[in-house]
Order: structure tokens, then sequence, then C-alpha cells
């Protein structure tokens, strides 16, 4: 499908004019992989006649040393785009996100058994990263007057992967009843240099939230309509599915060494004072859970589960569903549970004490380059004392040890990269 768009920057012009030889305008981000298998996101400037002319030589991990052309692969074009001049309507170009499934061999998880679980065997210690609030602040503090800056402290930390978790872009209120505009906006953050080497340094998965959703609730959504949104989400994350196939979302579920992460949806099935997540939504993440062995599991959301307090939207705003959860947990024996959300103007770590059982932990963290809003910081009994940053920040996980001494540290940076505070978790602490 093509789309007309008149661009009102000359910046645009100057960048679609200016493609490689191979039409790469950006990419490959990498998405969910395994020893045999990479999702990979190009965004494109032509059509390639090949994708073997569009991969070899890029190094991706776990591929790196394979020929690009002994590859199986799938490719899905997703959305292609004409754009010309506003004044004279001359052609200029247009651009193509394309999303790829690359394997050696046949399409395995690596370790995973039929039925869809898995042994634990690995000790291999890995790190991965944790943020949400990501856009260009015409209001930055003198502290940060380059918003992207953090994204250079964040690759400093070499991190094996990056978890998105949600506002990963602010869609302008002007641009909400054009699909083509918010795709350009994509376009213009995915292309900030500084953007685009962070994601092309590691593999990124995402979630969203209000802000790359356009609505706070489902019932209210913008004049595009939830399912466009959930279109042009699609087209820019290699994640490795969105919902299932009977249930639309961006939630999906994915694995790393001894880890597994259960992305929800908190917006596309939200009901404003019935559910958050949808009842669909709720019944694939207990079977997940409830099939996983994993010694961590982390349940990621744009919005937080545990926290106790006034500021913004939080799963207490629907407490029978938030009940349902943490009643399943307990009941099914779930261990390892460890909540991840974004949203606040600011970072916690949030601790429920469960009488019978191992306590919950809870780590928000936001913003990356958003504006901090320290007025919105109200109480929460649950915070853990002297974790609460009020600047610009971003989150490192890092699992290490031995096989049955596993250690989770969660940790909160700075914009500089400059640690604010560190916690460990030993894994019998969450059993």
């Amino acid at each position: 499908m093509r789309y007309v768009v008149f661009l009102v920057l000359v910046l645009f012009t100057n960048l679609l004019a200016a493609k490689s030889p191979q039409g790469i305008l950006l990419g490959p981000i990498t998405g969910h992989q395994t020893d045999s298998s990479a999702i990979l996101w190009i965004l494109v400037t032509d059509q390639p006649d090949s994708i073997k002319h569009l991969v070899p030589n890029q190094k991706i991990k776990n591929f790196d040393q394979l020929d690009a052309y002994l590859f199986n692969y799938s490719m899905e074009q997703n959305f292609d785009a004409i754009f010309y001049n506003k004044k004279d309507l001359n052609y200029i170009n247009h651009i193509s996100t394309l999303k790829i499934t690359l394997s050696k061999g046949s399409y395995e998880f690596f370790g995973e058994e039929e039925d869809g679980t898995y042994k634990v065997t690995t000790q291999k210690d890995y790190s991965f990263l944790v943020g949400s609030g990501l856009f260009d602040n015409q209001d930055a503090s003198e502290e940060d007057q380059k918003p992207f800056a953090i994204l250079d402290a964040m690759s400093k930390k070499y991190p094996d992967f990056m978890i998105w978790l949600g506002d990963n872009i602010n869609y302008q209120d002007k641009r909400l009843d054009s699909y083509e505009k918010l795709f350009m906006d994509q376009v213009k953050l995915r292309t900030n240099p500084t953007v685009a080497e962070f994601m092309t340094s590691c593999p990124q998965f995402a979630i969203w939230d209000d802000l790359d959703h356009q609505n706070t609730d489902a019932a209210t959504t913008s004049a595009l309509g939830k399912d466009q949104e959930l279109d042009l989400f699609k087209q820019f994350w290699p994640n490795s599915n969105f919902g299932t196939e009977n249930t639309k979302g961006t939630f999906n579920h994915f694995r790393h060494e001894d880890a597994e992460f259960f992305m929800l949806d908190n917006r596309f099935h939200k009901t404003p004072g019935v559910t958050m997540f949808g009842r669909a939504q709720m019944a694939w993440l207990k079977k997940k859970l409830s099939a996983s062995r994993a010694n961590f599991k982390f349940i990621v959301s744009g919005s937080p589960i545990l926290a106790e307090s006034k500021n913004g939207e939080d799963l207490n705003d629907f407490p029978d569903e938030k009940q349902e959860l943490l009643a399943f947990i307990k009941q099914q024996d779930i261990s390892g549970v460890i909540f991840l959300n974004g949203d606040r103007p600011y970072s916690e770590l949030n601790f429920q004490y469960r009488s019978g059982t191992y306590p919950l932990h809870e780590f928000t963290c936001s913003p990356l380059s958003n504006t901090t809003n320290t007025a919105t910081t109200t109480k929460n009994p649950l915070r853990v004392k002297k974790t609460l940053v009020k600047k610009r920040n971003f989150g490192r996980i890092t699992i290490s040890g031995k096989l049955n001494e596993r250690i989770c540290k969660l940790e909160v940076f700075d914009h500089t990269g400059v640690m604010a505070w560190s916690y460990t978790l030993d894994i019998i602490e969450l059993q």
C-alpha cells in the first residue's frame, strides 16, 4: 500500500535523498534470536532485488561467522511510503520497513523441549538495560541539553539486550489523525544518529504505553484508531510476535538464558474501571507462567503492578485484576517473579511482603529523556528506602553466579552513567 506524504521539514528531504548504495537507511536492528535464528528489522529507501544484498557483512550476534548466502529467510514488507516535495511535488524517494527472519537449518529454540518448556543449564553471566520515556525535549534542563545523550552512556554498559518499557516515543497531539505523519515521527526518531547507533548496538525488545499509543484509555482512543496504532507499533519493533492468533495486542514472550520475559500490553484491551489487560491476555500470562521453568520471571508492563500511590496509572485502579494476578502467583507457587515497568517521571524499587512465601519486587524505571516532574512524586509505602531517583536515568539488570547460586542485581544510573543505587537479590530470596 502506498501513501502520499507532504514533507514540511527540509531535514527529511536531505535525509531521504542521502541513501546508501544498498538502500539501507537504518539497521539491521536485531530482535529475538537463538543459536540458529534471528529476527531483524531494517529501514530501506528502495526495494532491494534480494535480501542477500541487504544483510551480508552485518555483525549479528550468533550469525557473524556465517555466510549470509546460506541463510533461509522470510521477508515481510510492512509499509511502503512515497514522499514528495511539498513545493513542486517532484518525486524524492520511498521508504519501507522490512521484518526479516534468518535461520540456519531448522528454526529451533535452544534447549527447548517439545512441550515448550526447557531445562535451565546455563551458568553464563549477562546483563540487559531497561528504561522508558524517550523523546526530544524542547525544555531540556541544563543537565541534559542533548536529550538523547543518555543513550551514549547506556551503550558504554555493553548490554546483551535492551527492554523498552513504553513511552518509547511521544507523538504530537496535532498528528493524531495521520498514520503517515506518525510514521515519519518514528523515522525521524530512529534516524537520529545517537538513537540509531544505540538501536543497532544490541537486540531490542519493546512494549508500549500511553505516549506511543496515543491515549490513556482504549475507550478514548485517537482519531487514528487503536488497530492502526497497533499496526504502526508493529512496523518499528522486531518483537518475536504481537499478541496471539486470536487476541490482538503488543504482548509477547521471550527467553534469554535462565530468564523469561512476559511482555504485557496495558493499552489495547484496557477498559476503564474494568480491566487493564483483558481476560484473554490474563489467561495467556497464567499459562506462560505455569509452564516456565526459568530461574527469573520478569513480568513487564507499561504501568506499575504493585505500587500503592496516587501518582498516575497502575493496577491498583483495577483491584479485582490485581488480586487475581497476585493470588495466582502465590497459589501456583510461581517462583522468581520480578515486575518491571516505566511510566512514572522517576525510578524506584517496590517491595511487598507476602505471608507464607517470598516477597515480591517491582523495578520501576523512567524516564530516559522525558521531562522529570518531581511534583508528582507521592508517598508510596512499598518503596524501598533510598531508591527514588527523580532525574533522567536508566536501569541495568545483571544475572550472574553458579547455576544454583544465581544473583540478580538491579541498578539505576543517571544520564551520564553514574550509578544512583544498586540492589541485589539472591535466587533463594525468590523461592
